[in-house]
């Protein structure tokens, strides 16, 4: 009990040491499960919580150490600072990772130290907890390591082996403040260890070619950490500082914290400073421009305004002091040029250049495309006609345009049209409307009900009878759902076996892969009507072929796509969101999902625990997933009993509590955005979350 009251203590006083770096993403490394061995990594990265400043919890973000040898004046570790002291054993923390990644809290570790003694010390520990963990548990989850400025250059290398992503923070804008605030760093120290992780990935590439089996060096690269706000340096400088980095050191990523006074000093911003959280934002919107939208530093800021305006993100400012290169015609414009539209993103120019090679598009498909008009549509034509004006000579400024409560992007349409268009979008207008005779026609037969046993080949054997009969149900309705006093008069469609695999081969062979996976993920959606939708789908895609998925305009493939994206979104959640606990040798969780994502998510969890006995119970549809000795089973259960839980069950509860707790921001608190990212009727089966329902 002692043990676990110092690990408690320690887990405190370290996690609140290393909340104010902002590096706590995951992803970058995509490697699948080993069995026998626990973990996996996904590239897209997981979000198991997030913490009360609206931050993403994914990982174990912890010091080895918070006792250093530095001085730094911004830093709240620093040596000459009056603050609790604690040290990891790296036994005691590899088994604290292990506790909390296999109840599904985390997704790895992210290991950084204060300077212990010597660079080379701290190094060696650092090395220490991480041999544990990948060699004595073989434990194939997310770890990202600090590297120490100064350590020797076989350390790294072999820490380099070992960890999936590597950082050095640069701390500073530039040189001067360094020197100002941190002397016992310099640029040059910092810069070196960057530059030999470049070349470390750069020569395991090689490696890999000539080696299949080559152990990878940092597969998910580099990255590094801005101060924002603690020295006078502009927007332009950070920008061309992150730029330069990019291109000379092949960052992945550089993270922006805004500075949170924690110590007084004559050459900081005074206590009661607020952090700059505003500006952090439009630092991270501009670095995305750069990394994917084909923008540099020079192109967003000048010397003539060397700052983000706080009352525009990056895009917009530069698409209003740019004219000239508007509007766009979202028909003909190139790839590049749809990317430098206010209120189109990477995802939305993509399917434009998709869709449109299937039909012209307007200003409504571009919404169901995903393109926000309330910006886009001061900056596009669609079929040389334009839906909205800037207004440029009103008091309220640019900034009403995109912001202002007057603003609607409908208001170019006459009435007439925007009740056609809710007339189109009414619940009414989804039914299947009967063909009117004719040979090959369906027929006028709208008041039949299909009924069959609820799976998946059971409504492919609806749709046959569909077609073979050439008419189109009210309705297609599992058994268990169904009214029983409409049973009667209704047409009960027994599940064949023979004539469902004809349905199925049929799908990817007209519509292609892409249209059997929509299909597929559609039926454990939790759309109304979903099967009318589906049998709607399909009439379509046989119709128009293998470009089916790509008409998103269409009501049919529209109410598809958005009820599997709904579906994406709530599995990837779960993916995270969901917590085990030990009950005896056995790892049970319970979640209560709107659409059936056990199935969707099962893969992911065998291929995660493929050593461990495990049970996934959806009270929702009252399905569960047992996973033992290797093999899988779902089976319908009502309700389950759950033996005792283990005896440190609560234990580990609680340090994740603290840990939770400890790691916030309290400068920085969010509950709207972390009610965004993380909706509350997920807390109640969340560890961190359930006293706060």
């Amino acid at each position: 009990m002692n043990t676990q009251m110092d690990t408690m203590e320690k887990l405190r006083i370290l996690s609140d040491a290393a909340k104010y770096d902002a590096a706590c993403t995951s992803s970058g490394v995509n490697r699948a499960g080993v069995k026998g061995q626990l973990g996996s990594a996904a590239a897209c990265g997981i979000c198991h919580s997030f913490a009360s400043d609206g931050r993403c919890i994914s990982l174990l973000k912890v010091l080895m150490t918070n006792i250093c040898a530095y001085d730094c004046t911004y830093c709240l570790n620093r040596r000459s600072n009056d603050t609790p002291r604690a040290t990891f054993r790296p036994q005691e923390l590899a088994d604290l990772t292990i506790s909390f990644y296999r109840r599904n809290y985390i997704e790895g570790l992210f290991l950084s130290s204060a300077v212990f003694g010597s660079p080379d010390i701290t190094c060696e520990r650092m090395l220490e907890t991480l041999h544990i963990l990948r060699n004595e548990y073989h434990f194939n989850g997310y770890i990202h390591v600090k590297a120490i400025p100064g350590a020797d250059e076989t350390l790294l290398q072999r820490l380099g082996l070992l960890a999936d992503r590597m950082s050095v923070n640069i701390e500073l804008p530039s040189n001067d403040s360094l020197k100002r605030l941190a002397p016992q760093k310099s640029k040059e120290n910092i810069l070196l260890p960057m530059s030999r992780i470049r070349d470390g990935i750069k020569e395991n590439a090689h490696d890999l070619i000539r080696y299949k089996n080559a152990p990878r060096f940092v597969p998910g690269g580099q990255s590094t950490q801005m101060i924002i706000g603690a020295t006078p340096e502009n927007d332009r400088r950070i920008l061309q500082l992150s730029e330069g980095l990019y291109h000379k050191y092949s960052l992945k990523r550089v993270f922006y914290s805004a500075y949170i006074p924690v110590v007084q000093d004559r050459n900081l911003p005074a206590l009661d400073t607020a952090p700059p959280l505003l500006r952090e934002h439009r630092l991270y919107q501009a670095d995305w421009l750069l990394r994917f939208y084909g923008f540099t530093a020079d192109e967003l800021l000048s010397e003539k305004t060397p700052d983000l305006d706080p009352m525009l993100d990056p895009k917009c400012s530069w698409a209003v002091r740019h004219p000239e290169e508007f509007p766009v015609e979202v028909n003909r414009a190139p790839y590049e040029k749809l990317l430098r539209v206010p209120g189109i993103g990477v995802v939305s120019a993509k399917r434009i250049i998709r869709a449109r090679r299937q039909a012209k598009l307007d200003h409504e498909g571009l919404k169901k495309l995903g393109v926000v008009l309330k910006r886009a549509s001061y900056f596009i034509t669609c079929n040389g006609k334009m839906q909205c004006r800037l207004r440029t000579d009103e008091p309220a400024g640019l900034a009403g345009n995109f912001r202002g409560p007057g603003v609607s992007i409908y208001s170019a349409r006459p009435r007439a049209a925007a009740r056609r268009h809710t007339a189109r979008n009414s619940r009414a207008a989804f039914i299947i409307q009967p063909h009117k005779g004719g040979r090959g026609k369906m027929s006028d037969r709208t008041t039949v009900m299909y009924y069959y046993d609820g799976t998946y080949n059971g409504f492919l054997s609806c749709v046959f009878e569909s077609f073979a009969e050439k008419e189109t149900p009210a309705a297609i309705l599992p058994v268990d759902e169904a009214d029983q006093t409409c049973l009667f008069g209704a047409k009960y469609i027994e599940t064949d076996l023979r004539r469902a695999e004809r349905v199925r081969v049929s799908i990817p062979k007209k519509m292609g892969m892409e249209a059997q996976d929509l299909l597929e993920r559609a039926f454990f959606t939790c759309m109304p009507e979903k099967e009318l939708r589906m049998l709607e789908f399909m009439r379509l895609g046989y119709k128009v072929g293998r470009g089916v998925c790509g008409r998103l305009t269409e009501p049919a493939v529209d109410k598809i796509t958005k009820a599997v994206q709904f579906l994406e979104r709530e599995a990837h959640l779960y993916l995270g969101f969901l917590h085990f606990a030990e009950y005896g040798d056995v790892l049970i969780a319970q979640i209560e999902p709107k659409n059936s994502v056990l199935p969707v998510i099962a893969p992911h969890f065998i291929n995660r625990f493929s050593g461990e006995d495990f049970m996934i119970f959806d009270r929702t549809h009252k399905l569960a997933l047992l996973y033992k000795d290797g093999a899988t089973e779902f089976l319908q259960a009502e309700h389950i009993e759950l033996p005792p839980e283990s005896p440190e069950e609560e234990k580990f509860r609680a340090m994740w509590r603290t840990f939770y707790d400890t790691v916030g921001i309290e400068g920085r608190r969010n509950d709207l955005c972390r009610r965004t990212h993380m909706p509350k009727r997920y807390w109640n089966r969340m560890t961190e979350m359930r006293d706060k329902v």
